[in-house]
């Protein structure tokens, strides 16, 4: 798997919240993750008191990122990563053409069940320009409703929706600032894993006093009647196959884990 050198960047979560905090020049989220917030073994779900079985838990829970996945400088923030989108977000990108389909599948996935990772940040870095990664582990009832799902977040549209969404929200935030920011948005070459995989990057670059270049990269997996969908925020070129080794491996742990 080959990356544009210049960030070779492990493809992140697709959701709203990860764009607006893009736009931001940040990843992290104040919204509780399940993994780190849920009493015993229930992951958030559409309904909050709905528990899940221990071995479901246990199951979806093997497909996080863990530090062992990462390069030894990458540490655990102890942050929670974030997880779903508002309602807000969802009608924002509703009025984008190219979006709906992916607005309406967004819209879905926050009423199912989920387990979400910490940030995990590049610890050798200034806070303010640490790279950072996260995934979440969605559980579908059904593996033709995770199709479905999955097929939505790898259409052809998509490169068309993030395209825009990124422009509009990156241009709005920088009006009046004095900087200029430009978006370049393409698709990114994925690893070969679970049933299907899809990659995308968003490349933002920052010109004001001095000129910054973000990458925001996005990877949806889907094993079974899972998705597992992967965040990163990158501000430098990543080692040689990080992104690989992330999803390989936390997709491995997922399949790997006995169902019963």
């Amino acid at each position: 798997m080959t990356y544009p050198r210049r960030f070779q960047v492990l493809p992140a979560a697709l959701v709203l919240a990860v764009i607006l905090a893009a736009t931001a020049c940040g990843g992290s989220s104040d919204k509780a993750s399940s993994s780190s917030t849920s009493t015993g073994n229930a992951p958030s779900t559409g309904s909050p008191s709905t528990t899940l079985p221990d071995q479901t838990a246990r199951v979806m829970k093997s497909g996080l990122l863990r530090a062992s996945d990462l390069p030894r400088t990458w540490k655990d923030s102890g942050d929670p990563s974030a997880s779903g989108s508002s309602d807000a977000q969802i009608a924002m990108a509703k009025t984008i053409p190219a979006c709906r389909q992916f607005a309406d599948t967004v819209a879905r996935e926050n009423e199912q069940t989920k387990v979400s990772s910490n940030n995990f940040v590049d610890a050798v870095a200034a806070p303010a320009v640490q790279s950072q990664v996260s995934n979440e582990v969605v559980d579908w009832p059904s593996t033709a409703e995770a199709k479905s799902a999955y097929r939505a977040y790898a259409a052809s549209s998509m490169t068309s929706c993030l395209d825009a969404l990124f422009k509009k929200l990156v241009l709005q935030q920088a009006a009046g600032t004095g900087v200029t920011a430009t978006v370049a948005v393409a698709d990114l070459p994925v690893p070969t894993v679970g049933d299907a995989a899809v990659g995308y990057q968003a490349v933002v670059t920052l010109t004001g006093a001095t000129s910054r270049q973000i990458a925001f990269v996005v990877e949806i997996v889907r094993s079974g009647h899972y998705t597992v969908s992967y965040n990163a925020t990158m501000y430098k070129a990543a080692p040689t196959d990080f992104g690989k080794n992330l999803v390989v491996r936390s997709i491995a742990r997922l399949e790997a884990a006995p169902s019963s």
